[in-house]
């Protein structure tokens, strides 16, 4: 005969085993999906590549004209 040492742990209801699933999931602080332009930001930055490029202020609207000279 086999003898066990120590205490099984008590038998759980399934309502009590899903409250206590709900419980720990729900106390779980989810981490944050990073976006796209995050990903961009955080790379940039960590190459210390933000404010190096010096251009007129409109660079967000003719970017093309200076990627590949005027359209």
């Amino acid at each position: 005969m086999t003898q066990w040492f120590g205490r099984l742990p008590d038998p759980k209801s399934l309502p009590q085993l899903v409250a206590e699933m709900l419980a720990k999931v729900i106390d779980e602080t989810p981490v944050p999906v990073e976006t796209e332009g995050q990903k961009v930001l955080r790379i940039f930055e960590a190459h210390q590549l933000l404010g190096c490029m010096e251009g007129d202020n409109s660079l967000s609207v003719d970017y093309k004209k200076h990627l590949w000279g005027n359209p």
